[in-house]
């Protein structure tokens, strides 16, 4: 069995422990005895999650897309990161962002963005110029919806059993995520356990337990693997 995590940061980390403690989605993975396919990063898009999605070429019997907030970020698809275009409001902030440390945490992405840039300028100027001739919030929804819908459709397509975490306001009235279920209960729970700086998803140790059992239960009582 496969179970294959896309999205961002609450399903991002995977593999290792940090003080005894596992990922939710590790500890799913170990319930059910299966292996993990994992394409989430830091603040990651929407549209990286399609990408990611159609170039996997494990056979997944259950796929899981975090996307709660997804519509804030662009993808940079040569980063292990995307970056939040919808709060950039100033140079400062992606000054801010790009020489950010914080808590220091494996797989944080932020190596190969400063591999990809070549300067802190250029990485200022590419996201400055982006939002002055590029960026519309309208447009971005837009683009949001559709890598919704064409996920939608390529779970579909394959039969693959999938749990979407979507927040309803982020998702438009027009998209039906009707490849699986859509999980509003694990959404709050991110939003009940969130604690920066702490773990690499940015959930409290003891929200990891209380996710992990709360994603088992769902997925038993839809009986979708």
């Amino acid at each position: 069995m496969r179970i294959g995590f896309y999205g961002a940061s609450e399903v991002a980390w995977t593999g290792y422990k940090i003080n005894g403690v596992y990922s939710w989605n590790d500890m799913v993975c170990e319930y059910f005895g299966a292996d993990q396919t994992n394409h989430a990063v830091l603040e990651g898009s929407s549209e990286r999650a399609l990408l990611k999605l159609k170039s996997t070429k494990d056979k997944l019997d259950l796929a899981v897309f975090s996307l709660r907030n997804c519509y804030k970020f662009a993808p940079m698809v040569y980063c292990d990161r995307d970056f939040p275009v919808a709060t950039l409001k100033n140079d400062d902030m992606s000054r801010r962002w790009y020489n950010y440390v914080g808590t220091k945490k494996k797989k944080d992405g932020r190596d190969s963005v400063k591999k990809q840039f070549e300067s802190e300028k250029e990485f200022v100027n590419t996201w400055h110029l982006h939002k002055k001739h590029l960026w519309s919030p309208e447009l971005q929804m837009i683009r949001h919806a559709g890598a919704l819908i064409q996920i939608n459709q390529y779970l579909s397509a394959f039969k693959i059993p999938t749990v979407f975490v979507v927040k309803k306001e982020n998702l438009p009235a027009w998209v039906k995520l009707d490849s699986g279920v859509n999980s509003t209960k694990i959404s709050k729970l991110y939003e009940e356990n969130r604690q920066h700086d702490n773990l690499p998803n940015n959930l409290s140790a003891e929200g990891q337990k209380t996710i992990a059992k709360y994603f088992v239960s769902l997925v038993e009582k839809e009986k979708l693997i």
